[in-house]
């Protein structure tokens, strides 16, 4: 008997829009099937469509091999991207015209650009050994201030510190301002921390402040020391005014009674002659602290002219001359071959510093000693040099001459004086834009120069 199976005809499936929806929605999700791999699962899916609008495991396969590499394609474009835009922040991270660096949560460093380099010369770019920024930080509290630093930006994201002193490998030493701020986190499920931070140099806006400040300072004791001085002045005039009083008054009297020795008994006539020299040298002690007062505040008046040094100089040997008996000094003078130029200067105050000058050279010299003038110049200056036989000045005494009422341990001798003659004439010179110095001094004897600018060189 036939098989009746056999005599059926084929089952063909309508095509209706409900069956091409159905081939469609298997295909789809057969196609999620080979998206996962399931092969043997994708092909049974297909052999559940009715064949009339479906796709064939070929086609399928090349559907998801097209769509693979679209993928691939997509992928490949979006690393390029990926990879373009980070070399293109670490070109900006290094090209920063400002410190910046990345640590580690301890301070370590990880990364650091080269501006950051440059500044705490280090090797660009860094070693693989780590390096703590602590390292470059001095001061006894840097230590105690970078760990609260930390443990402020981890409480609050960021910290800063002003003028922080740093120590970079260059040896120079830095201020700087320092920030910090968290960096947002790459990868929630691992415990790397990284720290921001950027350096901002102060260096010169310290220095600055330092000058500043050092100038302000200075000028409060400029301040302090003009009105110091202003109240001196006063003080020194109202005192030599009720000094100059009395002490007319003494000399008076004494030249009064000197004139009528004969109403004196005989054993009091020298104690009148000693009343009035020290009454004399009392009022010219005060006149010489009321010059050098003068001359310090720069209140001296002066009358600036040319003159001839060389005839101030002969002037002052003969106004000397009468001095030079008791030691029996010898004079002398040593003039140029030419015409000495002009000086510039107060002809009444260069003869006071000739004056003193050999006054002091007689009664410092030997006996029989000579003191020797001798007149030199050059394009620019003249000068007079007064040169003594005397036992010279020792080291010690040299570094305080010229020092107001010093006499440089001649108080000890029976030269009389009260240390204020070298003092007077050093301010008189610097006054007229001269020069007071001493040229060498030995125990041979002692030089000092008096140095004035010459007339005709002056603008």
């Amino acid at each position: 008997m036939p098989n009746s199976a056999a005599r059926q005809p084929a089952l063909i499936w309508p095509t209706t829009p409900d069956s091409l929806k159905h081939d469609e929605r298997v295909a789809e999700v057969a196609l999620k099937a080979l998206r996962k791999g399931d092969v043997e699962r994708a092909a049974a899916l297909l052999d559940q469509g009715t064949g009339q609008g479906g796709l064939t495991m070929a086609e399928l396969l090349r559907l998801h091999l097209a769509e693979t590499e679209a993928q691939a394609r997509q992928q490949q474009a979006l690393q390029a991207h990926t990879e373009a835009v980070l070399s293109w922040f670490t070109k900006l991270f290094e090209a920063l015209p400002v410190p910046a660096l990345l640590l580690g949560s301890q301070g370590q460093l990880r990364e650091a650009n080269k501006a950051a380099c440059r500044y705490l010369g280090l090797p660009h770019p860094l070693p693989l050994q780590s390096m703590a920024l602590r390292r470059f930080m001095t001061g006894s509290e840097a230590d105690r201030t970078w760990l609260n630093l930390l443990q402020e930006v981890r409480q609050n994201g960021e910290a800063d510190r002003d003028e922080w002193l740093l120590q970079p490998l260059t040896g120079e030493a830095r201020v700087a301002q320092l920030k910090l701020c968290k960096a947002p986190v790459l990868d929630a499920d691992r415990d790397d921390e990284v720290l921001v931070c950027t350096l901002t140099d102060l260096t010169d806006r310290a220095a600055r402040q330092s000058a500043e400040q050092r100038a302000s300072v200075a000028q409060q004791q400029r301040q302090l020391a003009s009105d110091a001085s202003d109240a001196k002045t006063q003080m020194l005039s109202r005192v030599s005014h009720e000094l100059r009083t009395p002490l007319n008054a003494i000399m008076g009297f004494s030249q009064l009674l000197q004139s009528d020795l004969d109403t004196l008994p005989e054993a009091h006539r020298p104690y009148l002659a000693h009343i009035l020299r020290a009454s004399q040298d009392l009022l010219s002690l005060v006149d010489e602290v009321l010059e050098i007062n003068r001359a310090e505040a720069g209140h001296l008046r002066l009358d600036m002219t040319a003159l001839s040094l060389r005839d101030e100089a002969r002037l002052s040997l003969q106004l000397n001359q009468q001095a030079t008996g008791p030691l029996q000094v010898e004079l002398q003078m040593t003039e140029p071959e030419d015409t000495p130029p002009m000086a510039r200067g107060d002809a009444r105050r260069v003869r006071e510093i000739l004056c003193n000058l050999i006054s002091n050279a007689i009664k410092y010299n030997r006996f029989r000693g000579e003191v020797r003038l001798v007149i030199g110049h050059d394009a620019q200056r003249i000068w007079v040099d007064v040169s003594d036989q005397g036992l010279g000045l020792d080291a010690r005494q040299q570094a305080h001459l010229f020092e107001p009422f010093n006499r440089l341990g001649a108080e000890r001798g029976a030269a009389r004086g009260f240390g204020l003659g070298l003092s007077i004439c050093k301010a008189y010179c610097d006054a007229m834009d001269g020069q007071l110095t001493l040229v060498h001094s030995s125990e041979q004897g002692s030089c000092f120069r008096l140095s004035l600018p010459r007339w005709d060189r002056l603008a």
